[in-house]
């Protein structure tokens, strides 16, 4: 559970305002799309009557045109775009929002019908190849501040009926605040698309529910911003005691689909002139804000338990005990990073979220996460405590630093299971400091490993019935996390399959030994016969416990001066159990 660790996926964005900064190549004879994507998404499905984004080079002018007024035209700076449908029929032109050597961009006209198309881009007279594209009826994507597809939202505190402000780290919205969020995708229109709309409702054709940090909102508006072309907007209420803090998750449900993209808001107490963040001290949260980057250092200890029940086999225990870390940048783009290791200090203790993302299903880390910059910070570290000793962790590939004390695996028939390794006391981690980072020694104190007593009492998960879970250990300032959930595999392998999936997260101080999880909760979660054995559905549930705030932060010095905004050495425990959700 390394806590910055996220998976590649880069994309540069169109802002909700339909503008861009931009320094083009100079474009060449033929032009050359290579990906047709969702403006806010950057999905490959594009709705009707939504801003789209078109790479490629030598698609237009080297130096980047936009629109200058309205309406659009279908042609700008000699580039003009085509939808041809697959199954015959005369092809729909795009209204030109902006275009340039190796990006333009447009609005697909409302009148153009679900279903498979070529796109051509056509630049001062000559056309390149068709790409395949998808068109949908709706396919909603929010707007981000850093122009990625993730991390704060384009997003404004409605502060009175004439003040609007930029939600922001520095400007936090506040409970009972309304707030106007902009994206694209909520669907078809009955007026030109090239225009501006005025106000078109869609609130109720596309069903659209706003879902702040797990809270399911009714929007008090959605449809197209009534003053730009393809941008829609949606009008909601944060409730009086919604939860607070950097990054809270925010998604939209549209068309029975919810967004999967971290995207977030900042939200703080009344009189808070920034959001708070456990781990992030304020300074350098507006060195973000800013559009400066974070420094992080991140290490952990953790200890996973899984208990799964095979036919014939009856109940097996599988561990998986490790050292992973890393230091990295962080931007607005991958700021979503910092979530989940402060999901269990952000949320108030007795409180749960509900969250829907793409997993591989035994972490709640979601696949569409944004790339985060590894520094080096030489290799190999050293690790050393209770039943490690001077255990070398090179650096890998990716920079980071990753080592398994025992791998995640099926017990051998007639073997004795592995035995725990990580225990209580003093472990080290030790660098001797590489090209960005000078060399370092941190320390982590590993309490007592906590035990979920009940666990053998719980066959699974009743979405109607309060669900009690017990757990006796941790540490004293530690933070538990009672997690569940689950969903149906949609991509991947069996060995390393891709699930879509629901899961809750409460909080609770772990000297409570015990939360219960409320309906309301469990409500959320999909009906899952969680499969063992083929992997096409998983359900869990489990209790992980964190160290407090405080825990295991040192200072890390960087080779070209400084301090690393944030450094910290720390463990993880979990117990999972795979089971059906009813």
């Amino acid at each position: 559970m390394n806590m910055f660790q996220t998976r590649i996926r880069i994309s540069p964005l169109a802002s909700a305002a339909l503008a861009m900064v931009f320094y083009g190549a100079t474009a060449m004879a033929q032009p050359v799309v290579t990906s047709v994507l969702h403006a806010a998404s950057y999905g490959k499905a594009i709705p009707q009557g939504s801003i789209f984004a078109i790479f490629g080079t030598n698609i237009g002018p080297p130096t980047l045109i936009s629109a200058p007024a309205l309406p659009l035209g279908t042609a700008l700076g000699g580039t003009s775009i085509k939808f041809t449908p697959v199954s015959g029929g005369a092809a729909v032109d795009a209204f030109m929002v902006y275009t340039s050597a190796v990006q333009v961009s447009g609005i697909l006209p409302s009148s153009a019908a679900p279903g498979n198309y070529n796109v051509t881009v056509s630049y001062n007279g000559q056309t390149s190849a068709g790409v395949a594209v998808t068109v949908v009826a709706r396919a909603f994507g929010m707007f981000t501040l850093s122009s990625s597809g993730s991390g704060p939202a384009v997003l404004q505190n409605a502060v009175s009926s004439t003040e609007l402000v930029v939600n922001q780290f520095t400007a936090p919205a506040r409970p009972g605040q309304v707030m106007i969020l902009y994206g694209t995708g909520l669907g078809a229109i009955t007026v030109p698309d090239n225009n501006a709309p005025g106000a078109q409702d869609l609130l109720a054709a596309a069903g659209v529910k706003v879902i702040v940090g797990g809270r399911e909102l009714t929007p008090l508006y959605a449809g197209r911003s009534p003053g730009l072309p393809g941008v829609d907007q949606i009008n909601f209420t944060l409730p009086p005691d919604i939860a607070t803090g950097c990054t809270v998750p925010l998604q939209v449900r549209a068309g029975g689909v919810t967004t999967v993209n971290p995207v977030s808001m900042s939200v703080a107490a009344e009189g808070a002139g920034i959001c708070r963040h456990p781990l992030i001290p304020e300074e350098s949260l507006r060195k973000l804000a800013a559009g400066q980057a974070l420094t992080v250092g991140s290490f952990t200890l953790q200890a996973v338990q899984i208990f799964a029940t095979v036919p014939i086999l009856g109940e097996l225990s599988l561990r998986s005990e490790s050292f992973s870390g890393a230091v990295e940048k962080l931007t607005l783009a991958n700021a979503a990073a910092l979530d989940f290791d402060a999901l269990g200090l952000t949320l108030t203790a007795g409180s749960c979220i509900v969250q829907k993302l793409r997993t591989n299903g035994f972490s709640l880390d979601s696949l569409d996460a944004p790339a985060v910059m590894s520094l080096d910070a030489g290799t190999p570290l050293t690790v050393n405590g209770p039943n490690v000793a001077n255990r070398a962790v090179a650096r890998g590939a990716d920079g980071q630093y990753d080592t398994d004390f025992i791998e995640l695996g099926l017990p051998t028939p007639g073997a004795p299971a592995a035995q725990p390794v990580i225990a209580r006391g003093e472990y080290t981690v030790s660098g001797p400091g590489g090209a960005d980072v000078a060399g370092f020694t941190a320390r982590a104190q590993v309490p007592e490993r906590p035990v979920w007593s009940n666990r053998a009492d719980i066959a699974s998960i009743r979405r109607t019935q309060p669900l009690t879970l017990n757990w006796t250990g941790g540490g004293a300032d530690d933070v538990a996390l009672v997690v569940g959930g689950g969903g149906a595999r949609t991509g991947g392998t069996q060995e390393d399959p891709v699930y879509d999936a629901t899961f809750f997260v409460c909080a609770q101080r772990a000297s409570a030994g015990t939360f219960t999880v409320q309906p309301e909760t469990l409500a959320q979660l999909p009906a899952v016969q969680a499969d063992v054995i083929t992997g096409t559905s998983i359900g869990l549930l489990g209790v992980l416990v964190q160290p407090g705030p405080d825990s295991g932060r040192f200072t890390l010095n960087l080779t070209g001066g400084g301090t690393a905004d944030f450094a910290a050495f720390r463990y993880g425990f979990g117990t999972l159990k795979l089971l059906n959700i009813q």
